[in-house]
Order: structure tokens, then sequence, then C-alpha cells
């Protein structure tokens, strides 16, 4: 994990060359979070499949990148020749989490165990090419890209703490109504 200097050093790294994060970047933390471009936010919505849609449309995107001729993929900091076989298996991956966030937008009560998996892919994904581009053998463009599968970690976190704490709520509410059935 990076320290709280060379978090913040990155964290201005990345707003000075990206505008739209330059506005909607807090220093210093994660807290209240979002992409302004896309229109997702930390704080709570009334509509959390729309986290899950735009999650899949998020990857569906990523998919078909990695589908582009190696050419437009060195663009974006990829090594190339690479074999055609990689970049098809890693768009496999991606579009088949895609459609796993669909389903979780379809019906937000069911299949939080693939916005767990969600979570942790997208943030070793992150840890992955922050560890590259620190070694110096990734350029910042493609950090800046998969910052987004971090904010996207970050919230599916928060959607399933405040899941969480809804179930726990009502199942505490459920046992108090019986108990105060029982003394009245």
């Amino acid at each position: 994990m990076l320290g709280g200097y060379k978090y913040a050093a990155f964290v201005s790294r990345v707003k000075r060359r990206t505008p739209i994060l330059r506005e909607t970047l807090p220093s210093g933390s994660l807290t209240g979070l979002r992409i302004a471009a896309i229109g997702v936010s930390v704080e709570q919505s009334a509509d959390p499949s729309r986290l899950f849609r735009i999650a899949a449309f998020w990857n569906y995107t990523a998919a078909a990148a990695f589908c582009l001729p190696s050419s437009v993929l060195s663009l974006f900091g990829m090594p190339t020749p690479v074999p055609s076989l990689y970049p098809q298996m890693a768009a496999a991956l991606v579009a088949t989490f895609g459609l796993g966030y669909h389903l979780v937008a379809r019906n937000v009560t069911r299949n939080h165990g693939i916005v767990v998996i969600g979570a942790i892919g997208k943030t070793g994904l992150f840890a992955l090419f922050l560890a590259y581009y620190l070694a110096g053998r990734l350029p910042v463009l493609p950090l800046v890209i998969v910052f987004g599968d971090l904010v996207f970690a970050a919230l599916f976190v928060r959607f399933l703490l405040m899941q969480h704490r809804a179930r726990v709520s009502a199942v505490t509410e459920s046992r108090d109504q019986r108990a105060g059935s029982r003394s009245g």
C-alpha cells in the first residue's frame, strides 16, 4: 500500500495530468471519491444498480480495447507485439466480469460474491499496474486508466458495507418486533 506521502504525490501527479480527475479527486484520501465524468459517487445512491450498470459498461469497454490491433494498444503503453491469444484471454475475462456486474445490476440484493471478487480483482489490478509504473516499466496513462478500477473497488466495498448494515438493521428490527409482541 502507498504511504501517505507517496499516495499524495501520486494523486497530485494524476490530477495534474488528467483534467477531469483534477476537479473531482479530493486531496490525500479516498473519502468522497467519485468519477464525475460518468456520474458515479461513493455517496449513497437511491439506485445502486446504476453503479453496476456503469461497471459493466466500463468492463465491456476495456474488453473491446483488448481486441484492438496491437499498434493501437501500444499507444497506451502496452508492449507489442504480443501473441493475440493474451489480449483475447484478457478480453474474455474482463467481459465475463462485466457480465457479472450486469447480473448484480439486475438484482442488487443477490450475487454479492461477484461484487467481492470484483473489488479484490480491481484492487489487485491497480496494485499490479502501480508496481509496474513505480518500477519504470509502464507509462502513466495505463495507470491513470486503471485508477478507475480502484475507484470501482472502493465503490463496491462501500456498497457491500451498506448492504451488510441494512441486513443487520433488518434482523435487529425484526428481533425487536418479535420481542415487543411477546411482551405485549
